[in-house]
């Protein structure tokens, strides 16, 4: 990305970073009406809907980083996907694969963790936590190359992060609740 390019971008980044954050919050509000109505296979067919747009709300808060480049790269799906599915809070862990732009063929995996709360009130997210990808020596020994993907599993009986004491984060987002009356996730 060139000069003119970055500052482009950048002049649109909040108004883009509020869209998408509102996408993921109206895609969340879904997935809870379908747990407030106890319909199972709303719930399972608004998981990777909710996937799909917290990997769209990454790609954007990532945006043309030099380390990562998101416009060279895509993301594709989840992998060992756990989730809880909390009153007006949503936390997720699992592998996110992406691949290159300039070669469809190979992807690759990188932890991922989400721990995301909404009200009812705001048509953003209240609160954010999302760590993504692990610290490695420079060799990318740190990344799986996958020959295919699974599809997201199911709900967990933990919050618990997955990666927990086995990634150390090359990336971490954070928004914290604007009246300090939930705990911040993380």
């Amino acid at each position: 990305m060139d000069t003119e390019e970055r500052i482009d971008w950048e002049e649109n980044r909040k108004a883009n970073q509020l869209c998408q954050e509102i996408r993921l919050a109206t895609r969340l509000r879904q997935c809870f009406r379908a747990v407030e109505a106890r319909d199972s296979l709303a719930v399972q067919d608004e998981i990777p809907l909710v996937i799909q747009q917290l990997y769209l709300f990454l790609d954007h808060l990532l945006g043309p980083d030099d380390s990562w480049e998101s416009r060279g790269r895509w993301f594709d799906d989840m992998i060992q996907v756990e989730y809880q599915l909390l009153p007006g809070r949503f936390v997720i862990s699992g592998g996110l694969v992406w691949g290159l732009l300039s070669d469809p063929g190979p992807q690759w995996s990188e932890p991922f963790y989400a721990d995301v709360t909404i009200d009812a009130k705001r048509s953003e997210t209240d609160s954010y936590l999302i760590r993504f990808g692990r610290l490695d020596d420079g060799d990318e020994s740190g990344r799986l190359q996958l020959g295919f993907h699974a599809s997201p599993g199911g709900p967990s009986d933990s919050v618990a992060d997955l990666w927990e004491g086995k990634a150390d984060w090359r990336y971490e987002f954070r928004k914290a609740a604007l009246d300090g009356s939930k705990e911040q996730p993380g």
